[in-house]
């Protein structure tokens, strides 16, 4: 009995969530005060079944396209699934995947990718391991679980398989989402693949919440990270307060001291590559021995910028200056820094080097007493991409 409650319930929801209703009538979902702007960026379906005249309501899939924050671009897909004791008891939200769209020409072998597997009768969209990429196919290995399409363990062997998708099925996909494999979440209230805690839905969670509050507490989380755990209002200047949970430590910390710092750093580790645009530095003497010169050119060699920095700054400052006093292009995310020698800095060494220490004993190595800010930079950006 309640399972039929909990489906009529659900599927006058998806119908709400359309406006399907008569016209002058009024739709329960915009109570939340956040419904147009939840449909603008939220796609949201039942879950595809071989028949698709019956989809399985008691599971959706919700897609956000990010308009905020450092994942602004990107689409984070999330699966809803109500129980049968809907709405008495809220729904739980776990995620999917999280990418961006991309050619077929960008993705290489070890990408992940979500798509339309080819051959699938449900018409639904998964997560896969690309394989083996040529120039006019693909190799994808796909997941039809909630496992992990890299697992090669026995218990993976029954719900993973193999299939080629050549680039003519490809474009007539749709949209693609793609994730390289050096791509990593970095947010304050994320784990690595994109969930968050759920207390705040479950804590919160009445008979009369449908699910737009559960989209507009997905978005906030994800638009809007703040670094500490406690009550928040959704939406925002509304008296409905919900409460956040912190699932990464060392993001908190950085949002907490500099919110352009993490939103750089956290924009960089997702989209990696794309975006990112070179930029060569070298030390110059400048007045003052507390004070060195950095000159910011392009490959081609054309002059950026020119900026100071203290002497005994570490590399990590270093670079948050270069990204607040050189301004990038249209379409560029990130400067790539290019060492002197023609590497580039290292992610260790840019978050741990402390140029003082590190000179000084350089220094002490050729037998002088001290090195000069110019030589003292110049020697530890040398240095940094084989520490």
């Amino acid at each position: 009995c309640l399972a039929l409650m909990a489906l009529k319930r659900l599927r006058k929801e998806w119908s709400q969530w359309n406006e399907e209703g008569p016209e002058g009538s009024t739709n329960p979902l915009k109570s939340l005060g956040t419904f147009e702007e939840e449909r603008r960026l939220w796609t949201l379906e039942p879950q595809p079944t071989d028949d698709p005249e019956s989809p399985n309501y008691f599971t959706w899939l919700a897609a956000l396209q990010v308009s905020r924050g450092p994942f602004s671009g990107a689409t984070f897909v999330y699966s809803i699934t109500f129980p049968r004791d809907y709405p008495f008891k809220p729904p739980k939200m776990k995620a999917q995947f999280a990418g961006y769209p991309v050619s077929f020409e960008e993705v290489e072998a070890g990408w992940h990718v979500y798509m339309i597997p080819p051959g699938a009768a449900a018409r639904q969209r998964r997560k896969g391991l690309v394989t083996g990429a040529a120039p006019d196919q693909l190799t994808v290995r796909w997941c039809d679980g909630d496992g992990d399409a890299n697992d090669t363990d026995e218990e993976e062997e029954n719900t993973a398989h193999e299939t080629v998708v050549s680039k003519a099925f490809w474009e007539d996909n749709g949209l693609v989402l793609g994730q390289s494999p050096s791509a990593a979440i970095y947010h304050p209230l994320l784990t690595c693949d994109g969930s968050f805690c759920c207390c705040g839905i479950d804590n919160k969670w009445a008979p009369q919440w449908s699910v737009v509050l559960c989209l507009s507490f997905a978005r906030t989380v994800v638009e809007d990270p703040q670094p500490d755990d406690g009550d928040r209002p959704v939406p925002p200047d509304s008296s409905n307060t919900m409460c956040f949970c912190t699932c990464n430590p060392a993001a908190c910390e950085d949002l907490r001291r500099s919110s352009s710092r993490w939103h750089q750093r956290a924009r960089r580790r997702f989209f990696t590559e794309k975006g990112v645009v070179p930029l060569c530095i070298a030390a110059t003497e400048a007045a003052g021995e507390a004070r060195i010169g950095i000159r910011c050119t392009s490959l081609a060699g054309t002059l950026l910028g020119e900026l100071e920095v203290d002497s005994l700054c570490i590399m990590e400052e270093l670079e948050e200056t270069v990204h607040d006093q050189i301004p990038l292009k249209d379409g560029g995310i990130a400067w790539k820094i290019v060492l002197p020698d023609g590497s580039c800095m290292s992610e260790d060494c840019r978050y741990r080097t402390d140029l003082d220490a590190l000179t000084a004993t350089l220094a002490e190595n050729a037998g002088v007493s001290s090195l000069s800010p110019a030589t003292r930079i110049a020697l530890l950006m040398a240095l940094s991409a084989v520490q």
